[in-house]
Parts: structure tokens; sequence; C-alpha cells
């Protein structure tokens, strides 16, 4: 602990001695959030401020400030001096990511996920944002309905979503099944890890899972439970999915990203909605994770388990690539 604080010590004061030389600074809260924030940073002109190591080449260390300790966390972010603030967590000056009481500097926020601005957070996780980010209609939507119901000003920065702006290349491997549920749903509490589990292996099919950060942090599940049961466990920092044939999901946004990226329909169990804002029954909105599901998506009741892992195993490459075009003409009309 004092080890952290004097290293802390050391990066806020360096931070303070260069900080005339951003124009730009990046909360990077932690690894698996780089990969969106990445694609806006010009390291010439832009500082990276993290509560956690990662993966940045060499050159581009010495603009990367690391703080472990509470107090630092929060000095730095009511003391920085740096025009334009971009992150992709939301909630400001709700958590320890506070607005900086020297300067009136421009808050700017960049998605990491496809899916709506209402349901999924909570009520207030946008309001003190000066820009938003909406990668989608359906987002670009939900921001008009937020500045309506708060008076809000909150300009829209319509954009390509920086994942999508990856270019991977498809490779070709055995039927190979990613588990990738939400947090905060009843996938984990409904034991249905438990019961793929059994049915995929019954079926001689290659499966992991990638439980969503937070599931491990609120403790819905822990790696030693799911480890236990016999799950190989994905927690690369960035997801190829060219390396999985099939998604199995509920309502995470990342079935959005697999089926742009692999032109297949994700397949999705229709458990009870995730739905943070206590607010949401307010609004007259579909959210793009309720619309899309039927359209992107192959939809399975919690009591279709088996049925849904027996459509997957009899399935050939291509009867999952048959809604192609289905799939293409959704993301053209709907994303930016």
């Amino acid at each position: 602990m004092v080890i952290d604080f004097l290293r802390d010590l050391k990066s806020y004061f360096k931070l303070k001695k260069l900080e005339k030389n951003y124009s730009r600074a990046f909360f990077i809260e932690n690894k698996f959030i780089y990969k969106y924030l990445h694609y806006y940073i010009n390291f010439k002109d832009s500082a990276l401020i993290s509560f956690e190591k990662i993966n940045i080449n060499d050159q581009s260390r010495i603009n990367l400030f690391i703080f472990k300790t509470n107090i630092f966390r929060q000095l730095v972010f009511l003391t920085i001096n740096i025009r334009y603030i971009y992150s992709s967590t939301p909630g400001l000056d709700q958590t320890i990511f506070q607005k900086s009481k020297l300067k009136n500097n421009k808050y700017i926020y960049i998605q990491h996920s496809s899916i709506g601005l209402i349901n999924a957070y909570n009520h207030d996780a946008f309001l003190n944002f000066d820009v938003v980010q909406v990668i989608n209609k359906f987002q670009s939507n939900d921001l008009d309905i937020i500045n309506k119901r708060y008076n809000k000003k909150i300009k829209s920065l319509k954009s390509k979503y920086a994942l999508f702006s990856k270019n991977f290349k498809p490779l070709n491997f055995d039927l190979n099944i990613l588990i990738a549920p939400s947090w905060n749903t009843s996938f984990f509490k409904n034991n249905y890890h438990n019961v793929l589990f059994k049915l995929l292996s019954e079926k001689n099919i290659r499966f992991s899972i990638r439980p969503h950060p937070t599931s491990f942090t609120k403790k819905e599940i822990s790696r030693l439970e799911l480890e236990t049961i016999g799950y190989k466990i994905d927690d690369n920092d960035e997801i190829d999915f060219y390396n999985f044939n099939a998604l199995i999901s509920d309502w995470s946004g990342i079935f959005i990203e697999f089926s742009y990226f692999q032109k297949k329909k994700a397949f999705l169990i229709n458990s009870p909605k995730k739905i943070l804002n206590k607010y949401s029954k307010k609004y007259n909105d579909q959210s793009i994770e309720e619309y899309s599901r039927n359209k992107i998506g192959r939809v399975y009741e919690e009591n279709s388990l088996k049925e849904l892992v027996d459509s997957i195993a009899s399935s050939t490459n291509e009867d999952l690539l048959k809604d192609k075009l289905e799939i293409d003409n959704f993301f053209k009309e709907y994303f930016y």
C-alpha cells in the first residue's frame, strides 16, 4: 500500500508537469476498455490515465499514468487541466470519476457496446457528459429521449463503432462455441451455465465461457466455480470473433458484434431483460437489443436450452451463414 502511494505520488506530479503538452486525456479504466478508445488516441497529444496496467507499445508508455490508490485516482480527476477528456466509463460525477474543479473541461463518452443507452444503464449514466458517441440509430434516439426528459443538451457524436473499424481475417476452425452472458441477468442464478456445460459436453462440442468482468466483481460467479465445473474461461483482453463458429448469450451486446463480424445469427436465451434504469418503464422506447434479437439472433426460451444446443450441433457453417444478407442489411440500415 505504501509503495502504491509513493508510485502514485510520483505519477501525479509527472502528469501535472506534462499536462500542458496534452490537448486530450483518455480515462482507460481497465485493460478491457483500451480497445474501444485506442482507435481515437493520438499518442502525440494524449495522456492515458488508467487504474491498471494495459498493453501498449513501449514508445507510448511515456503517455501512460497508472494510479492504484483511490486518493490519487480521485485527486487526478478533480485537478486535471486538459481540455478534452475521453472515457468509456459511464456515471461521470457518480463515482470516483468526477469532473475537474480547476477547469471547465469537455467530457466525451465513447461507446464500448452497441446496446441501447436506457435499459442497461443507470438513469444518470450519461447526464454529465458534454458529448456522447452514438454508433447506431437506436442510441441516437435514446440520447434524444434522455435530453428531453432531463432538459439536457448533450451533443451526439454520430460515428462508426471502433470495434467495427478493426480488420479481422476469418480463420477456419472446427465447431467451437463461445458462451458470453451479460451481468445482472439470471444466467448464473438459474444455472444456465451448468445446463449448457452438460448439453454441449454430451455433443462433444468445443466451447469456452466469457463472463462479463462485472459478473466476477459482483460475485455472481467465480472463476474457481467455473473451473471446477470444467469450463475453459476465455479471458483474453480482446475477442477474436473468428475463433468461434457460434455464440450463445442472453442480453449481452456481444451478440450484435458477433453478428457483424461473423455474418451469423447468435443463439440467444430469452431470460428476463437486463434493466438497470429504474425509470425505464416511463420511456416509450425500444432498445436496439430488444429490436434486433429476432433480426440478427435466434431466440430460445429459458426452458429450451436443449433445443438451442441441438440446433447448433446440427447446423453446418453454410446453415449459419444463410442469413448473411439479412445481417448486412441490418447494419447498413441502423449503424453509422
